[in-house]
């Protein structure tokens, strides 16, 4: 990252430069919890219904 700014304005450059990467970093972090709970959930469904397939007369 180049600032182009000099003084206070460069600073605030710098700091939109932050909190632009802050909302980045939590929105992937967000994105990859839902991809793992989805897996956990998808891996779940394959269990229940492996167990449910090994048992006999089960609904």
């Amino acid at each position: 990252m180049k600032l182009e700014a000099t003084g206070p304005e460069a600073l605030r450059e710098l700091a939109r430069c932050i909190a632009a990467t802050g909302e980045r970093v939590e929105q992937e972090s967000i994105e990859l919890s839902n991809l793992v709970i989805r897996t956990l959930v998808d891996d779940l469904d394959k269990i229940t219904a492996n167990r449910t397939a090994a048992r006999p007369g089960a609904c």
